[in-house]
């Protein structure tokens, strides 16, 4: 018997469902998204680096040390026999000349170390700088309704975890490129201060050890407490926290740029989930403070107007996420 038309069709849409179904333009734009990631350069072994740092610091300093010794022996060479002086002095000088032969070859190894942890940093800030680009055209993709919110926030998740990664990493390559520039080699001492000028934009602001006058690891969120002042930055005014976890802290303005958001490389951490990995940044520039807006979602307000930049002014209220802060530069006199 002839099956009727209705199960044909019945089992025609069976069959359909289970054809491979080709991915809509919308699923293709968010896999585009997400292939365009940062990646994740590979960092040289710091251990021994340092370790041959300090050692060469060690043999620059003894042969100093040998230096000041032969200039004395040539003052002193008329209290003594000619032979006495002779054998001394040449002792000195075989010495010095065996710690000069292994200060060289230590210094050969660690130019080579140094342009690799040089170059390793100028990857790093290429991609912590593709990765906040990325940040801002899903946020602004998201502003035009391009996209829902919902759809794009957990590459938007993962992609702040991969910045917080990559801004750890670059903060460890830092720290062995003062150690270098510590050592006195020459190289390290005439460092550039990034690729090409820093690649456009400053990136390196957002680094901690960027902001001397805040404390790196923001004693704000989880700790509590006022930040801790350092002597390189002198304290213009505050913002009060006024609502949220952070209510009755103060963070001091002062006269260098300060870094805000979730991550714990922030110089000022905001344990809130609506505040960004990298959030916002206070600007300061001619005896002014800024507010510039670092997060792809537009969530950094002022007296409740959504601002890419903006100066601060007394009185003014800052709202990041859900925290609050009111601006002020009539507190430095109070407790």
């Amino acid at each position: 018997m002839r099956p009727c038309a209705q199960t044909r069709m019945i089992e025609a849409g069976f069959m359909m469902a289970f054809q491979p179904q080709e991915s809509s333009p919308r699923e293709e734009d968010i896999v585009e998204l997400h292939d365009r990631r940062p990646d994740q350069p590979r960092l040289p072994d710091p251990t021994e680096t340092q370790d041959r740092i300090e050692r060469y610091r060690n043999l620059r300093l003894q042969s100093l040390q040998w230096n000041s010794l032969l200039e004395k022996v040539e003052s002193h060479r008329h209290s003594v026999r000619a032979s006495v002086y002779d054998r001394v002095r040449k002792e000195y000088e075989e010495k010095k000349a065996a710690l000069k032969q292994e200060t060289d070859s230590l210094k050969l190894m660690l130019q080579r170390e140094f342009r690799q942890f040089l170059d390793c940093r100028g990857r790093l800030l290429e991609e912590v700088d593709r990765g906040q680009e990325n940040l801002e055209e899903m946020g602004f993709r998201i502003r035009v309704g391009e996209f829902g919110e919902e759809e794009l926030q957990r590459e938007i998740d993962t992609l702040g975890k991969l910045q917080d990664e990559l801004l750890g990493n670059l903060k460890q390559v830092e720290e062995i490129l003062r150690f270098f520039a510590e050592s006195g080699l020459p190289e390290a001492t005439d460092q550039p201060e990034g690729p090409g000028g820093n690649g456009g934009r400053d990136v390196e602001a957002m680094m901690p050890d960027d902001n001397p006058g805040v404390d790196p690891r923001g004693k704000t969120g989880a700790e509590g407490g006022e930040p801790q002042t350092q002597p390189h930055g002198y304290v213009t005014g505050y913002l009060v926290a006024t609502s949220g976890e952070h209510r009755g802290e103060r963070i001091p303005l002062i006269s260098s740029n300060i870094s805000l958001g979730s991550s714990p490389w922030m110089d000022i951490r905001l344990s809130d989930p609506e505040v960004n990995h990298l959030h916002a940044r206070v600007l300061y520039k001619e005896r002014k403070h800024y507010l510039e807006n670092l997060d792809p979602m537009g969530r950094s307000l002022v007296n409740g107007i959504r601002t890419d930049l903006v100066e601060l002014k007394d009185g003014d209220v800052v709202q990041l996420g859900k925290v609050t802060f009111q601006v002020g530069y009539d507190t430095l006199g109070s407790g």
